[in-house]
Formats: C-alpha cells, structure tokens, sequence
C-alpha cells in the first residue's frame, strides 16, 4: 500500500458511520491544527511566527473538515451493514 492509501484507512477508520456528525468532527477537525500549536508554543516570544502558525493552522482545518465530511459520505453510502455470517465487515 502507498502512503496515501494507509493515511485514507486510518481516516475511514475513525470515522463512525451509525453516529451523529459531530461525534467524528469534534476532535479529527483538530488534527492539523495540533502540529502548528506546538510551532507557536515553541515560538511563543515571537509574535509574527506563532500569528503565522495558528493561521495556518486554522486554514488548513477548512480543507481538511471537507476531506472529512466527503470520506464519511463514502462510507456510508458503500456502508454494508455486517452479519454474523457475513465475510464483508469483519462480521461480529
């Protein structure tokens, strides 16, 4: 597998199909904006560096929210709702 395919199964991995929204939103929207936290929190005397960082921080939240809400979509329209005999799933 390429990195691009690991790095899809781990989002369609997090995201839950039976739940609300939010529930997948409420911290995965959060995770690009962490490795621009800790720029700005190590150059935290340096105001034009830790402005910059949070800005692009939170720039970058707005594509990765739509990456979000388009994976979810997939998964629940391909979504195949699993049996006890099923082989698709995983099964229980």
């Amino acid at each position: 597998m390429k990195l691009r395919e690991h790095f899809l199964f781990w989002l369609d991995s997090q995201i839950s199909v039976g739940s609300l929204f939010w529930s997948d939103i409420r911290w995965l929207l959060w995770v690009p904006l962490w490795l621009f936290l800790f720029i700005s929190w190590i150059w935290f005397d340096v105001v034009a560096v830790r402005q910059a960082s949070l800005g692009i921080g939170l720039f970058l939240c707005v594509p990765w929210g739509f990456l979000i809400a388009h994976r979810r979509r997939i998964k629940r329209r391909d979504w195949v709702e699993p049996t006890r005999f099923s082989d698709k799933n995983g099964g229980y």
